[in-house]
């Protein structure tokens, strides 16, 4: 139920599946964590099949309209939606150059941002990693910057949970590379 709840597919078809490194597949991911990203295309049906006997709602939707939701999510979810988001927006980022720009030009980086100030101890870990990931990028790190990222990540560094400092650490190590104000910023 959980994972009917919280759990979202993006919709595209087998090129979407290769290009996002199956990440598009998150709730078959999450029913069975320890299936070959490979195989998970073809449990989607009978995962399918399963939701509609038992009344769960299979959420589906293109990229764009992901990012917008786990955005709106970080902006007004309770919690435990914000960490979800939070790790959503990590995982769409990671690895893909277009999901980081997708991202922040859909508003992503300032309630990733505004979350490393307010959020749980995971929720600052997750918003952590999803700006090391978006940091990737030359626009972002202005953007990170901008929206006041380095006080917090430095704060996370000195005084978060082990997790929390290695995404602060790394993601102050991806603003700080090949940029020289930024370096003086965060020194």
């Amino acid at each position: 139920e959980q994972t009917a709840l919280t759990s979202r597919n993006i919709t595209g078809g087998y090129l979407v599946n290769v290009l996002t490194g199956y990440i598009s597949l998150q709730t078959e991911h999450h029913l069975f964590p320890m299936m070959p990203t490979a195989h998970l295309g073809k449990a989607q049906p009978l995962v399918r099949a399963f939701f509609k006997k038992h009344g769960f709602v299979y959420r589906e939707s293109n990229l764009l309209e992901c990012v917008k939701f786990n955005i709106a999510a970080l902006r007004t979810g309770n919690a435990a939606a914000k960490v979800a988001a939070a790790r959503a927006l990590c995982n769409y980022a990671y690895n893909n150059a277009a999901n980081r720009v997708a991202i922040a030009a859909a508003g992503g980086i300032p309630p990733l941002v505004e979350l490393l100030t307010s959020g749980t101890p995971v929720a600052l870990e997750r918003a952590a990693g999803a700006l090391r990931a978006l940091a990737v990028n030359d626009d972002n790190e202005v953007a990170i910057v901008r929206a006041g990222a380095i006080p917090p990540l430095v704060d996370l560094v000195k005084s978060g949970a082990p997790d929390a400092r290695k995404n602060a650490m790394a993601a102050l190590g991806n603003l700080m590379h090949n940029n020289p104000e930024n370096q003086v910023a965060i020194a």
